[in-house]
């Protein structure tokens, strides 16, 4: 080989060796993936919460402006519930317009000393939880600021006019008018502070009076009496703090009266009044939500009681232990409870034994399986759940 074919035939394979070379992949711009948000211990033991108490601290948040938080509480416990009303009625209210469920047309209303949204959405519009609407309504982001006072729009119009709710205009005259160019005289320099007025001594001293009987009423146990006494003083004169704070001690010692008197909604309604006036208390939050959770106990006992009626006894052991984990005390739901768990263990005995005839084998163990979890002292179930064993093993093994 001359070297001019053995430089040819070097130059032949590297023209080969570049063309095989792959080129470079263009490269593509990293893909960042979003980390989940992370949240607090005290954030996640809210969703831990069983779903009514969740729903109940929801209520909570959106009482003190935190919608978002209660949002998310809310669509967990739909997530876990879908059927629950109170859940959709509240995401409903901070999704919809305002005006189109409400309407325009409205009228004023000034607030009184203990009312809180809740209160007031109770009383005027038949519904305490359509405060969070009502809220939106008025424009207002924090519903626990309320003060006494202070002016809202109440959707439609008011069917009797109250003195307490609006204050009549009275028309400017010339001579009440201070203008610019002819301001009020000053008074001498050796002049005496002017002392209150003979009506303004009178109503503090009738204040103080008042303040007086309802402390009475108060010590011989007359709490209703003494409550209306003091929201009259509020009324008059809302930074009364001595009255303020015998209102919420009235409110609180009723209330407990209500509880032990079954009255369990009139209890609630005297917290709330409470809490509006002591939002930090958080015994009476404690108070007000144990009594939540009695409400809510006894309307899942009625919801038992009824399924029971109907033998749906499945759900309704379910509805009744619901309850007692709500009211553990609830006595009557106890007991419904212990014979629902009868029929049922009855019914799931009877249905097992009609699968075993079937050789339905796996169905009838799981139901012996229901019996057990419910009664593991129970003593035909371990017996038969043998043989529906054993039967299943030997026709495995002839079918082999």
């Amino acid at each position: 080989m001359t070297k001019w074919a053995w430089l040819i035939g070097c130059l032949v394979v590297l023209g080969g060796c570049n063309e095989t070379v792959p080129t470079k992949p263009e490269q593509k711009p990293d893909i960042v993936i979003e980390k989940a948000p992370k949240i607090s211990p005290e954030e996640a033991a809210l969703y831990e919460l069983p779903i009514r108490k969740r729903i109940t601290k929801a209520i909570q948040l959106l009482e003190q402006g935190k919608s978002e938080l209660a949002r998310k509480l809310l669509d967990s416990a739909l997530r876990e519930q879908p059927d629950n009303r109170t859940a959709k009625r509240l995401i409903a209210q901070l999704d919809a317009d305002p005006e189109k469920v409400l309407g325009k047309a409205s009228y004023t209303y000034r607030v009184r000393p203990g009312e809180s949204l809740s209160i007031i959405a109770k009383r005027l519009l038949n519904d305490p939880l359509k405060f969070v609407i009502l809220a939106r309504y008025n424009h207002i982001d924090n519903p626990s600021l309320l003060s006494a006072g202070q002016r809202l729009r109440i959707p439609g119009r008011r069917a009797i006019a109250k003195p307490t709710e609006t204050q009549p205009t009275v028309p400017e005259t010339p001579a009440a008018r201070v203008t610019p160019a002819e301001p009020p005289a000053p008074a001498p320099q050796d002049t005496a502070v002017a002392s209150p007025s003979p009506s303004a001594q009178q109503d503090k001293a009738t204040s103080a009076s008042k303040l007086a009987v309802a402390r009475q009423l108060f010590d011989a146990g007359n709490y209703a009496v003494a409550i209306s006494t003091l929201e009259g003083i509020l009324d008059d004169e809302p930074s009364n703090s001595d009255a303020q704070s015998l209102l919420v001690k009235a409110l609180r010692t009723q209330a407990k009266r209500k509880v032990q008197a079954n009255k369990l909604e009139d209890a609630k309604n005297l917290l709330e009044k409470a809490l509006n006036l002591a939002p930090t208390d958080d015994d009476l939050l404690t108070q007000l939500t144990n009594v939540d959770d009695q409400l809510e106990a006894e309307a899942l006992y009625e919801n038992g009681k009824s399924l029971a009626a109907k033998k749906h006894y499945e759900q309704a052991y379910d509805a009744l232990s619901q309850a007692l984990i709500y009211d553990p005390d609830l006595k009557d739901a106890a007991r419904l409870q212990g014979k629902v768990k009868g029929k049922l263990i009855e019914q799931y005995h009877r249905k097992a034994m009609s699968l075993f005839r079937e050789q339905r084998l796996d169905d009838a163990i799981s139901y012996w399986d229901k019996v057990l979890k419910l009664d593991p002292a129970n003593t035909l179930a371990p017996g038969y759940r043998a043989r529906a064993l054993e039967l299943k093993q030997k026709l495995q093994h002839l079918g082999n």
